[in-house]
C-alpha cells in the first residue's frame, strides 16, 4: 500500500520505475550508462503488500539493501518480480500501477487516455513552454524547433545558449554552446527528425529549485515540497531540503492546469531564482530525483536532508565495511540512507544525508573511508549544500 502526501493511502501498488519510457534517447545508450539499475530506488516508496519489478542484474544486492532498510526502520515490500518488462505490470483488481513516467508502455497496461495525453504534452519542453506563455508564467527566452532543419539563422542567438532535446531525462541531451560554431558542431550530433529548443543562458542564478506536486484523488494538484538542486554540469545530481525560497505562486497555475487535465501522481517543475525574479525552466511530469528522498523523509519523519549521487570504488554493497558508523539512526534522525542502491553495479550510489550542517561535516570525514569516492567532488557538494541552507 502506497503512502501519499497528507497521510493518504491507496490499495496495493505494483511498481515499475524504469526511465526508458520517458525519453527519446536511444535505450541502448541509456543502458550503457547503467540507468536500468535505477529501478531499485523505487523500493523506498513501497509498503507491505505491494509488488516491485527489478532487473535481475541487481538481485545480488537485495539482501544487503533490505537489511539496511530493516535497521533504519524503513518499511518496504518483500514481493519482487525479477523482470523489468512492462508486460508484467498488473492494473485493475487489487492493484494499481506506479511508473516513473506514464508513457506508451504504461498506457498499454492501464489505458488512462487523459493521463497519457497530459504527461506526453508536458514531457515535451517545446509544448510545455507554449502552455507557460498562455498562462503568463515567466520562462527564459527560448526558440523551439520541430527539427534542426527548421533553423534558418544562427547569428541572432544570444550566445552562450543551451541546445536541448525537447524530450529527455536527467539532463541528457543538454549541451552548452558558447559560439555559433559550437552550436553547429553540436547540432551535427542531433537526429534530423528530433524536436529541439535553443535557450538563452540565465545570468546570476542564485539557486535552482525543484518544486514538487501531487495530484490527489479529486484531481487537484497539491503542493508537496520545494528543494534546492545540486547540479553536475547540466545533469541533476541531488537535492537539498528545506529550500530557502518557495515561489509557489509561479508554478501553481501550471500545476492546476495539469491536475484539471488528467495528471496523476507526483510531478515537479524546475525553477531558476535570479535577480530578475524566478523563471520556470521545465516540467517533470513524473517522479523525479527528489521524490524518492521526499517519501523517505515522510516515512521516517526526517526534517532536514540532502540527497545526492556519489561515485564509489565498490561494485557491490557486500563490499562496504563499517557502514554502521554512518548509517541513519531512527532515534536521532541523523546519518546516511541509501536510496539508489542498484546503481552500485556501475560505481554510483544515490544517498540521503540526514542532519544539520555540523553533522554533514562529520559525515564528510567518515564517508570517504566507508564508501570510497572522489573526496574533492564531495567537498564541492557539501559546500554547495551548506552555502544555500544558511
Amino acid at each position: 500500500m502506497e503512502v501519499l502526501p497528507n497521510n493518504q493511502t491507496v490499495k496495493s501498488v505494483m511498481f515499475n520505475h524504469s526511465i526508458l519510457d520517458s525519453t527519446n534517447d536511444d535505450p541502448k545508450f541509456l543502458q550503457g550508462l547503467g540507468v536500468e539499475t535505477y529501478l531499485g530506488r523505487a523500493l523506498c516508496l513501497t509498503q507491505k503488500g505491494d509488488i516491485i519489478q527489478l532487473p535481475p542484474c541487481i538481485k545480488s544486492e537485495w539482501p544487503h539493501i533490505t537489511a539496511h532498510y530493516q535497521r533504519i526502520g524503513l518499511p518496504h515490500t518483500e514481493s519482487v518480480i525479477w523482470n523489468e518488462s512492462y508486460e508484467s505490470l498488473k492494473s485493475g483488481g487489487d492493484y494499481q500501477i506506479s511508473v516513473f513516467f506514464y508513457g506508451r508502455k504504461a498506457f498499454k497496461r492501464s489505458d488512462d487516455k487523459k493521463w497519457f495525453r497530459i504527461a506526453k504534452r508536458m514531457n515535451s519542453k517545446n509544448k510545455f513552454l507554449k502552455i507557460c506563455r498562455k498562462l503568463n508564467v515567466p520562462t527564459p527566452r527560448t526558440w523551439s524547433f520541430k527539427s534542426k532543419c527548421n533553423i534558418q539563422k544562427y547569428d541572432h542567438f544570444p550566445f552562450p545558449v543551451y541546445l536541448k532535446a525537447a524530450v529527455s531525462v536527467s539532463g541528457f541531451g543538454v549541451r552548452k554552446c558558447v559560439t555559433k560554431e559550437s552550436l553547429c558542431k553540436e547540432l551535427k550530433q542531433v537526429r534530423s527528425d528530433a524536436p529541439i529548443q535553443i535557450q538563452e543562458e540565465i545570468n546570476g542564478v542564485d539557486a535552482f529549485l525543484n518544486m514538487q506536486y501531487f495530484v490527489n484523488g479529486k484531481g487537484k494538484a497539491e503542493r508537496v515540497v520545494t528543494t534546492e538542486q545540486i547540479l553536475n554540469g547540466n545533469s541533476h545530481s541531488g537535492n537539498v531540503f528545506p529550500a530557502r525560497l518557495e515561489p509557489w505562486e509561479i508554478t501553481d497555475p501550471i500545476a492546476k492546469y495539469m491536475g484539471s487535465n488528467g495528471m496523476k501522481g507526483y510531478f515537479a517543475f524546475d525553477v531558476a531564482i535570479t535577480p530578475k525574479g524566478p523563471f520556470v525552466i521545465e516540467c517533470n511530469p513524473r517522479f523525479n530525483g527528489s521524490t524518492y528522498p521526499t517519501v523517505i523523509a515522510q516515512k521516517l519523519c526526517v526534517p532536514v536532508w540532502r540527497a545526492q549521487i556519489i561515485e564509489t570504488e565498490y561494485r557491490s554493497l557486500a563490499d562496504v565495511r563499517d557502514f554502521h558508523k554512518i548509517e541513519f539512526n531512527p532515534r536521532t534522525k541523523k546519518g546516511v540512507i541509501i536510496i539508489n542502491w542498484g546503481s552500485v553495479k556501475s560505481g554510483k550510489l544515490g544517498i540521503m544525508l540526514c542532519g544539520n550542517n555540523l553533522d554533514i561535516k562529520i559525515l564528510r570525514r567518515q564517508i570517504k573511508k566507508v564508501l570510497k569516492y572522489d573526496f574533492k567532488v564531495f567537498c564541492f557538494i557539501v559546500f554547495f549544500c551548506i552555502k544555500f541552507n544558511n
